[in-house]
């Protein structure tokens, strides 16, 4: 779960606004915090952006019986969408961020 190019530049502006040089002094330090920490910062970022990532556990219907599943999704003033599904919540919390980061480097280089 690594921002690239716009994203990751204003990402990075966002954070040393909101938060000072606390862990951009020494790249590694926000990089190396848990999947869970970083994504609650990174999602923030994103909604001041209009771009919603959202991971929700659900049980899913299976065979007749139900399964619990994480759902990634973005949310844009324009449109939902449904990434994938999986067993793991860090799974899709990369999975979510990396998408949302893809959206916002497309959306920003139009």
């Amino acid at each position: 779960m690594e921002l690239t190019g716009k994203a990751a530049e204003e990402f990075s502006e966002y954070y040393n606004e909101k938060y000072g040089n606390i862990y951009f002094g020494n790249d590694n330090c926000f990089n190396g915090l848990p999947i869970a920490m970083r994504y609650s910062v990174i999602v923030d970022f994103f909604e001041t952006k209009n771009i919603v990532p959202d991971v929700a556990n659900l049980e899913i219907p299976h065979n007749g019986e139900f399964e619990d599943k994480y759902c990634a999704t973005v949310q844009t003033p324009e449109k939902y969408y449904h990434i994938d599904f999986t067993d793991d919540v860090d799974e899709a919390r990369i999975l979510v961020i990396n998408e949302a980061n893809k959206m916002y480097n497309l959306k920003s280089s139009t």
